[in-house]
């Protein structure tokens, strides 16, 4: 993989015995923890040995399909579990226990890496999720949305919040202003009463300031559950 190359479009363009040729070789490098020796017994069956180069020469075409069909079902566990990372609280996905140290709960880890490679733990980051409208439809560019906070009524953290858009394959969103997120650091102009709105819109806003304004894409802002419009408080303990 290149240094440019994007992960997990590379990752996913992997072929079956590719995928556990590189898995094998990185486990020679970066050597698995004591407490997974449970799955290390499992995948050992398949060829899959921490130092050891994957024998990708031993299998029958039968076994070969077999392998490729394992990892296609993977693939589509771990989509269907992205909606069920976190808990639900008025269109919001919030995921508050169990991320950044993930123990062997694989499929949790393995989800969190295909829809943002890493996470901190709580203590230090939080990421609600937007992925549903007040009409309870998933957000699109092809409507505009506002997100609305009553005076003193924002997400109270130590340390700053943002709200960042994403396309629907999880990558910031290109636009004219080259702004791919908005924090409480680059000062949105609250409302005559304390109040704060964040334009979520394809263009520019016909009325209030470009400071409350992160452009969004054509096309829908998120794939299923993935990341659409994220808040990032982080507590400074």
């Amino acid at each position: 993989m290149s240094p440019v190359e994007e992960p997990l479009g590379y990752v996913n363009g992997l072929g079956a015995v590719d995928f556990f040729r590189r898995g094998a070789a990185l486990l020679g490098v970066h050597p698995p923890h004591a407490t997974d020796f449970s799955v290390l017994a499992r995948i050992a069956g398949v060829g899959v040995v921490p130092g050891r180069p994957f024998p990708d020469t031993g299998f029958s075409r039968q076994q070969l399909d077999e392998i490729q069909a394992g990892v296609v079902e993977a693939q589509q566990r771990m989509l269907a579990a992205r909606s069920r990372l976190g808990r639900r609280v008025n269109g919001w996905s919030m995921v508050t226990e169990g991320i950044g140290v993930y123990g062997d709960d694989y499929l949790r880890r393995a989800v969190v890496a295909m829809v943002g490679l890493g996470a901190d733990v709580p203590e230090d980051a939080v990421y609600p999720v937007l992925v549903a409208d007040a009409d309870g439809a998933v957000p699109t560019g092809a409507h505009d949305h506002v997100l609305h906070f009553d005076a003193g009524a924002l997400p109270p953290v130590g340390a700053f919040r943002s709200v960042t858009l994403y396309d629907e394959d999880g990558f910031p969103v290109p636009n004219e202003l080259a702004r791919y997120c908005l924090g409480d650091r680059d000062r949105p102009r609250r409302n005559t009463d304390g109040s704060l709105d964040i334009v979520l819109a394809r263009t520019r806003p016909a009325t209030g300031p470009d400071t409350n304004w992160p452009p969004a894409p054509d096309g829908p802002l998120a794939r299923s559950a993935s990341p659409c419009a994220c808040t990032h408080p982080m507590p400074t303990s």
